[in-house]
Order: C-alpha cells, then structure tokens, then sequence
C-alpha cells in the first residue's frame, strides 16, 4: 500500500510539474481572475443574493438560496477538516525541501499556509456550482463549466497538487448533492395546504369516436352523482372547465336534470366556465370569445359556472388570453402544457399579462393534470395497502411539487383522461393527513385554491406555447390542413357576414346564430380540430358539422342580404370591414374593381384606374407592382415606382415526414422545383390579370418499409402554379 501511495504522489507531482510547464501569460491571467472570482466563494455568494432576490424572499426563493449556501458552506468545512487529518504539504512546501535536482516552479499568487489535500477552493466551488445547477437547470451547463474550472485554476496558479483538486471536486460533488437532499427534507415537513382536487378529462372525440365516449361517460357521471350524494366528505368534482359534457349526459339522462343542478348550486360539482376545451391557437379570438359565451351560458342553465378558468391540455396559450379572461371577469387560470425554462424561475403560481396589459394570476400544474393520480387506488384494496400507498406516493407528489410552490399552497390533481371519481379518495386524504402531520389536506375545489394562493411576485408576458414540462406538440398545425381551412372558412361566415348582417338587420337571428356557433365548437376540441383523432372522427363526425355550418350559414346570410338589400335588380356590394377601400371582387363572374365607402351594403360603385396588363407568357403587372414568372413556378416582385426587386418567391419544395398526426419528423430526400421548367401562361380576365405554370414534379412515392428515409420509387405529381395581380392592389 505504501508503494502504491508513494507511486501515486509521484505521479501527482509530475503531472503537477508538467502542467507548470505549459503555464503562460494567457493561462496565468485567466487562472488567476477565476481564483479571485472564486476566493472564499465570491462569486457564489453573489449567485445565492441574485437567486434570492429573483425568486423572492418567498419558500421557493428561500429554499434554492439555502441549497446554494448549505452545498458551499459545507464542502469548505468538511474540507478544512480533512485536511487537518490528511496534512499533506502544498506543491511549493514540498519541492522546496525535497531532495534532487527538482526545482518548486513559482507560484502566481500568494502561498497559502493551509494543508493542500483536499482543495478547499474546489470543493467549495463544485458544490455551489452543482446546487445551482440544480435549483437553476436552464444556466447548468455554464455554471458547472465554471465551477470545474474555478477548481482546476487552483493547479494552474501553482498552489495544488492535481489530485488535490480532484479531492476537492468529490467533496464538492458530495455535499452537494447532500444539500440538495437534506433541503428537500427540510421543505418536505415544513406547513403545507394540498387542495385535492378530484376530476376528469373528457376528450369528447379522439381515439374512439363522440358516442363511443358517450357510451362510457353515460356510467361514469351516474357513479359520479351517486358518490356526491352519498357522500358529504367527497367535497367537490370539477368536470374538466367545460360544460359540453355534462350536456352530453343530458340529452340521454334527462331525468337526472335536477340531481345536476342542485350539485352545481351547491358547488359539489363545478362545470365551465368553458363550453368546450379548445385547441385556443387554431381558432380565432372570437371563436374563444364565443366559446367562452357559450360555456358561461349553459353553465348558468344548470346553476353557476366556476370562478377558475382552467384548460387541462390544449398545446400552447395565446398572449392576449388574460384579455378575453378579464373581460369576462374572470382573474385566475389553470393550466398543464406550455411552459418553457422560465418556469424554473417563476415557480408555479405567477401573473400571465397580456399585450394589452391585462393580466391574470396563473397556475402552472407542474406534473401535469394527473400530478395526483397515483392516491388512486385498486377497487377492494385494504385499508393497511391504502395507507403504504398514499404514504409512498404522497413523499413523491410532495417531492415533485414543492420545489416550484412561491407559498404554501399546493394543488393536487387527481384525475386523468376519461377517469371516474375515486370513491375512496376521502378517505385517502384522510390517511394523507395522519401521514404527514404538517399537511393539511381536503378536498377541494379551484376556487379554494385560488382564494388561497400567495402574494405574486413574478410575470410571464406573451404566448405561453413551450415545452419544457410537457410536449407542446404543434406539430399539430399541419396535420389534416383541411380541417383548418374549414374552420377558417365557417369562422368567417360567422363573424364576416351572419354576425354583422345580422346586427345591420335588427337582430332576428341570433337563436339561429348560437345553434350554428354551437355546432362548430363541437369541432373545436384539440383533438378534433388538431386532426390528432381516428380518421371516423374527422371524415364522419367532423365533416358534417362543417357542412351543417357552411350550409346553413351561408342560406341564413343569404335571407339577411336579401332583407337589407330590399327589391330590385341593381348588383349589390356588402362590406364587412369598417373603413372605405377598393377591391376587386366578382359582379356577374367578372373580377371587377370597386369602390366601398365601408360596412354595410351599399350599390356597386366601379372604381376608374389603370387597368392590369400582360407582357408575354411571363410577366404581369397593374402600373403598382410587375411581377415577373419563372418556368419553375418562382417569381420576382418589382416596385414600379421605385425599381425595387424582391427576393425570388414560391420556390417549392417537397420533404418527407416519417413522424405521426402530434410531429414532423423529417425524412430525405427533399425535391424541389428548382430546375424543373413548365409551360408559362397569361391571362387578363376583367381588372384580375393571371399567370399560370403547369409543372410536374417528380416525387417518392412513399417512405421506405423501415421508414427512415423516402422511398427511391418517384411518381408524376402534377402542380399548376396560378399567381394573380388585381387592378389598383399592391399586393400579389
């Protein structure tokens, strides 16, 4: 063993020695400055101050500084104790009173008098680095990389031996984690509020299709009046924000009418404030607006909607939300998906503010809607099994959750997808309590929550659309896109010209115009509007809705037109934006440009200008704008009055996709139009000059049976390429 120590602290010396060696100006400088920086844990105190105060003098703020400081304090004591026991001489000491011909390199700061194993530097720096890089993951790659070379500085300036710092970084890594751990115990039995709050996410449609899921949520809200009923423990069931559902219920269970409502007064069971829970960024605005509406509406039919407005899972939140909540005096959101790495430093709880300076209080679930679930146990189980469980599974929903609480209140979700009440969850939370001693928790309600939680002191601004806790999965965007332009296409027959014409001719419609929005929220769920859902879900049960939309929107439009305009045969304009403008629009199948003094109907009024022509097969323009064609189906933009060239547009491409209906996922080859060429066209039709490219492209016909990459079999993909220019627009 002595041989081997020996061998050891010989190596150790020559790598020491080999490392003085290759020391200059450059390394002494930047070894130097990170030994200030980290003498006697500067640097890391300052880290620990900004920690505290961006977080706040708060649990969550005060826990993660006391992480820092714990993981710091501790290596440099344990170290300054081992080296009391070790006592092995610093690197200069050594060589100077050795025998032989080695000489001490210098040193290029002041000697330190201590022992040298271990490094009290590069304990003390490993450590802080690590706690911090745990209570602030977005900044551990930075952080960890200075604190190992804080500690690998203590070899460079000449006061360490390696091995020394090796020693120091173990300690460091040690206590660090230690803090971590002894922290987490800490905050574990500190006081807590847990608001258990027992429900259910109802996807109407997805995997199965409406009344498939019909078919089961039929049984399962009978169980669920049953228990409220039975039991006055079970405080409170939210059923998912929405209102549709118990709705659904309805219409098959009419004679329970009366058992819902006296819940919902009684605030045992809490429905809305939502009629449907929407995918809120492929609908418009107005479509949240209406949803919003509409859901406070049939909630108000069957007593009160709740005060909370929470979404279990759409995939991203739009910035001016807190808006439209305000608007509807509404202060409070839940939510699941979305957050990105500022939820590290926000915590849970924080204000949402929109652009137009509304702002919300908002909860972020950190693990999810179903952050609770595990309380629910098998049917039959015994009451010893109960309590091993909810004491097992409570430590690690508490572990989980408290790190991001800014007070002292926590909210449990137990629920999930489709998921019936848990008879026996008062009991659970029973046990829960007797259990953990400084838990205090009930069931409960959003609302409970939200007269209970803390004093804000953090903001988040804008979209929240990121996905560090969950997948955001927008790959949903193109997924089925003719869902989208159906929507877009019902969305503006709504709002553009029923809702308006309506308003312009006294308000007769509006029965019909609820049934109509009422039928095309049906499609507005993330899983249906996403097209996320079995292919029955949106050929068989979506497209009608559409259709009944469409059909019956544009007949009602139709009948209001035909009452504003009153008799004759003169053509007539309708305009549903506010303000005079010219625009080319068809009068008898001709693209004729017009004049508009703004909303309402009004006499078509030609409007003179210099009309669009065309230059060859190649070029069109309107005395604004050229627009010059190329064989591929590219084009080039010119600014006739100032010469101007735009970058060349609508370069096609095509890329595989190897991922599912949720996410793109790329697969080669790209193809593309480039250097493909097809016969050119123009056209004059009226005030609308056209120019057209017929192109065939030639693309894989499919993935490869592995489906990593695109099939080499190539098809005929014809494209026709039509790029019009209007009399009088500036735009293409």
């Amino acid at each position: 063993m002595n041989d081997l120590l020996a061998a050891l602290g010989n190596f150790d010396t020559q790598l020491y020695l080999a490392i003085a060696a290759q020391r200059n100006l450059v390394t002494s400088v930047i070894a130097v400055a990170l030994t200030y920086l980290n003498w006697d844990g500067f640097f890391w105190w300052i880290l620990a101050f900004l920690l505290l105060r961006s977080r706040g003098l708060n649990r969550r703020g005060i826990a993660a500084t006391a992480t820092v400081v714990t993981a710091m304090l501790t290596s440099w004591l344990f170290t300054e104790i081992l080296k009391l026991v070790v006592q092995r001489p610093r690197p200069f000491d050594a060589l100077a009173n050795a025998p032989g011909p080695l000489p001490a390199p210098e040193t290029v700061i002041a000697h330190p008098s201590s022992y040298s194993f271990p490094s009290g530097d590069a304990s003390l720096a490993m450590g802080a680095a690590l706690a911090f890089a745990y209570v602030s993951p977005k900044y551990r790659v930075p952080v960890l990389l200075l604190g190992l070379s804080a500690a690998l500085a203590r070899v460079v300036v000449g006061v360490h031996y390696p091995f020394d710092v090796l020693g120091g970084i173990t300690v460091g890594v040690v206590f660090g984690l230690l803090a971590i751990r002894a922290v987490a115990f800490v905050r574990r039995r500190l006081r807590w509020r847990a608001f258990v709050i027992p429900h259910t996410h109802w996807d109407r449609e997805w995997y199965e299709r409406f009344e498939g899921y019909r078919a089961r949520l039929l049984p399962m809200v009978s169980r669920l009046l049953d228990i409220l009923e039975r039991d006055p423990d079970f405080r409170s069931f939210t059923f998912d924000g929405q209102t549709i559902a118990i709705q659904d219920y309805l219409e098959k269970r009419p004679a329970d009418r009366g058992r819902v409502e006296t819940l919902v007064r009684a605030d045992r069971l809490l429905v809305g404030p939502w009629h449907v829970l929407a995918d809120l960024l492929l609908v418009s605005g107005e479509s949240i607006v209406r949803n919003l509406q509409e859901g406070l509406r049939s909630a108000g039919e069957l007593g009160r909607a709740a005060r909370v407005a929470y979404v279990a899972d759409p995939f991203g939140h739009p910035a001016q939300l807190p808006q439209i909540l305000r608007a509807f005096g509404y202060d409070t959101y839940v939510f699941a998906r979305g957050m990105g790495d500022e939820g590290e430093s926000v915590g849970s709880e924080f204000w949402w503010e929109a652009p137009s300076g509304d702002r919300v209080r908002a909860a972020h679930l950190v693990d999810h809607y179903s952050n609770a679930l595990p309380l629910v146990g098998p049917t039959g189980e015994d009451p010893i099994a109960l309590r091993r469980r909810v004491k097992e599974k409570t430590a690690k929903i508490l572990d989980r959750l408290t790190p991001y609480a800014n007070g002292d209140v926590l909210l449990l979700m137990v629920g999930d997808d489709h998921a019936d009440a848990y008879a026996r969850l008062p009991e659970a939370v029973r046990e829960m309590r007797q259990v953990f001693r400084n838990v205090d928790a009930r069931i409960a309600s959003l609302e409970d929550f939200a007269a209970a939680m803390p004093a804000l002191q953090h903001e988040v601004s804008g979209e929240i659309a990121s996905g560090r806790y969950r997948p955001i999965l927008r790959g949903v965007n193109s997924t089925r896109v003719w869902i989208k332009q159906e929507n877009v296409a019902c969305e503006r027959l709504l709002l553009e010209w029923c809702e308006p014409l309506d308003a312009l001719t006294g308000g007769t419609a509006r029965d019909e115009l609820r049934d109509l929005w009422r039928m095309l929220l049906q499609n507005h769920p993330h899983d249906s509007i996403c097209g996320c859902s079995i292919d029955a879900v949106h050929d068989v049960d979506m497209a009608p809705r559409f259709a009944y939309v469409r059909d019956r929107g544009t007949a009602l439009a139709s009948r209001l037109l035909e009452r504003l305009a009153g008799s004759g045969t003169a053509p007539m304009l309708w305009d549903p934006l506010p303000w005079p403008r010219e625009a080319v629009i068809l009068v008898d199948g001709r693209p004729t440009r017009v004049r508009s003094s703004g909303l309402g109907l009004a006499p078509v009024v030609v409007a003179p200008g210099p009309a669009v022509r065309a230059e060859g097969s190649t070029a069109i323009e309107n005395g604004l704008l050229r627009v010059e064609v190329e064989a591929d189906g590219s084009f080039v933009i010119v600014d006739m009055a100032t010469g101007d060239r735009s970058g060349r547009q609508n370069r096609l491409i095509s890329e595989g996709d190897r991922g599912d209906e949720y996410t793109y996922s790329y697969a080669g080859p790209t193809v593309g139009s480039e250097g493909i060429a097809g016969p050119c066209a123009t056209s004059i039709d009226g005030d609308r000059a056209t120019a057209t490219v017929e192109l065939v492209l030639r693309l894989p016909a499919r993935l490869r049976d592995d489906r990593l990459a695109r099939s080499p079999e190539l098809v005929d993909c014809p494209v026709n390429v039509e790029i019009s220019l209007d009399a009088g627009q500036r735009r293409v």
